[in-house]
């Protein structure tokens, strides 16, 4: 059973392999020293191939999850220098999906995505340092990493700063700044960042309490699916607000 699943990942996987390579991660060389040579194409073409079986063998709807080639993929998609494959390695031993969890190994294998540039690799290093998760808390380091990640556009990361100014871990609590990193998120489509933008307009930013716009995002995270946009907005209509 095991074979055939495996099987069928690599049949799905062998057509998506042959498009381009997703340039946000793999963008060529031009520099003067880069090295034009096939060897070096045909093993960032194998670390994509691996990394697209890798990913597909971690699950999703409807699709069952296939650990061990997960594990053994994405592996070989690290080695091959695949910038993602470490950053998804690691959230598999975060969260011990068919490994024992090992928060400590996981932050080691996303520093080891952030280093290669990955945003998402970065963001989750962010939050393993805000949580202390792997690594000793440290909210600077947090917000170094998150800055980088927001930089290429990661919505998780400009939620996690926008969390760091709402609850001043670094430096004075700055409700402006919270609610220009949460808007940013949302128009992302985050929608946890649309619900704290709720709860921060319900609060006020400015000391008086905006519940129009604290509904207005509450709404849309409800209208787009997340069940705790529809309790916020159940709560302030009850408040009669």
């Amino acid at each position: 059973m095991m074979k055939k699943f495996s099987w069928l990942l690599l049949a799905a996987c062998l057509s998506a392999c042959t498009a381009a390579v997703d340039q946000r991660h793999l963008a060529a060389d031009r520099s003067p020293d880069a090295v034009d040579s096939g060897a070096t194409q045909s093993e960032e073409g194998d670390g994509q191939f691996q990394y697209l079986v890798g990913r597909a063998a971690m699950g999703s709807k409807g699709s069952p999850a296939d650990y061990d080639l997960a594990v053994d993929s994405l592996s070989q998609a690290k080695d091959s220098g695949h910038p993602s494959a470490p950053g998804d390695l690691g959230t598999i031993y975060a969260r011990g999906q068919g490994v024992e969890q090992d928060l400590e190994k996981a932050a080691a294998l996303y520093r080891e995505a952030a280093l290669r540039g990955d945003d998402m690799g970065q963001a989750n290093l962010c939050f393993a340092y805000l949580n202390g998760r792997g690594v000793p808390l440290d909210y600077q380091e947090a917000r170094q990493w998150c800055e980088v990640s927001a930089e290429q556009g990661n919505p998780y990361a400009m939620a996690h700063l926008g969390d760091m100014f709402f609850l001043g871990l670094v430096g004075e609590r700055d409700l402006k700044q919270a609610v220009a990193w949460f808007e940013r998120a949302a128009l992302l489509g985050l929608q946890g960042a649309k619900n704290r933008l709720g709860v921060v307009h319900e609060q006020g930013v400015d000391g008086r309490p905006d519940y129009d716009k604290a509904m207005y995002w509450y709404h849309d995270a409800f209208r787009n699916g997340d069940p705790k946009g529809a309790k916020k907005m159940v709560e302030l209509l009850e408040r009669g607000k």
